[in-house]
């Protein structure tokens, strides 16, 4: 796991130097930290910080129906976190300007959280090299796309959209298809049974 997070940060430590440093002007690398800023401080509140426990029951299907629960509270306060920008916009339009970016701050977040969530499941899992692997193939992925994004671009005026932000979100969307597929699997496996009920008693 640790060796995996290594690997992971010297791409991006590379990236960062070598490439997005000359294909990325430095407002667009600035835009894309504040975007993720504020991605992963509101996201420490989406699921109520539920993923913490997730490594503590005995019982497997405890941490089980625990991470489902962490998911469904993320993706309700994503979809509210949503409706409620959506509706500001909508109706103070005519007296604050906006960022289109601000739309996508619950597709981030919801992708964070959810991320963060089947992390501690694999943990508890003890499947240290599954982690390790997608923390490698996040980082790649961003990287790719972002080098691709930005040679578009360069070519099509009309493309304006912050590539690192659309790199972001494209990697993160991957690695945690890939961390579901795994987690139904698991499911279909070890026949663990869906309990909320139990946990919200």
């Amino acid at each position: 796991w640790v060796s995996g997070t290594a690997v992971a940060q010297i791409v991006a430590l590379l990236s960062s130097f070598f490439v997005f440093g000359i294909l990325y002007t430095p407002a667009q690398l600035g835009f894309s930290a504040n975007f993720m800023l504020w991605v992963e401080v509101i996201a420490i509140v989406a699921s109520g910080r539920y993923e913490y426990a997730i490594v503590l029951p005995e019982d497997d299907n405890d941490g089980f129906n625990i991470t489902i629960l962490t998911l469904i509270l993320s993706y309700l306060f994503c979809i509210l976190l949503f409706v409620i920008l959506l509706a500001t916009k909508l109706v103070f339009f005519a007296l604050v300007t906006f960022p289109q970016w601000f739309l996508l701050l619950p597709l981030g977040i919801v992708l964070v959280s959810n991320y963060q969530a089947l992390t501690y499941w694999y943990i508890r899992r003890k499947q240290f090299k599954r982690i390790s692997l997608n923390r490698i193939l996040q980082t790649t992925f961003y990287s790719v796309t972002a080098i691709i994004y930005a040679l578009i671009a360069r070519r099509n005026s009309n493309i304006t959209f912050n590539g690192l932000v659309f790199s972001q979100l494209v990697a993160q969307s991957v690695v945690l298809l890939l961390f579901f597929i795994d987690y139904i699997t698991d499911y279909k496996k070890t026949g663990y049974k869906v309990q909320l009920k139990s946990l919200l008693a």
